[in-house]
């Protein structure tokens, strides 16, 4: 009986270590899928900075830019008064 027993638990074992292939396979594979859009998609990125820098426009500004415009805005406001805190205390003056 126990023979009988063994070869059911196998058969289970089997069928989910094949379904754990699977759903790792097929996981493995969304994921490079979307690194390979993420990839071309920050190419097209680094074209568009390329060409602002080639018709004369600050990149560095407009990243920060980019950067601030992805922030909640409540984020954006206490960072740029920490900033200016720190300014006026280095420099005694205000930054804007």
């Amino acid at each position: 009986m126990t023979d009988g027993l063994e070869e059911v638990t196998g058969a289970l074992t089997e069928a989910r270590a094949a379904e754990a292939h699977n759903l790792i396979n097929l996981n493995i594979n969304r994921i490079l899928e979307i690194l390979e859009k993420r990839d071309e998609l920050n190419q097209d990125i680094k074209r568009i900075y390329d060409r602002a820098k080639a018709d004369g426009l600050d990149v560095k500004a407009m990243r920060k830019l980019v950067s601030l415009l992805r922030k909640d805005r409540h984020d954006v406001e206490e960072e740029m008064l920490h900033l200016n805190l720190y300014w006026r205390a280095v420099t005694g003056e205000d930054l804007i």
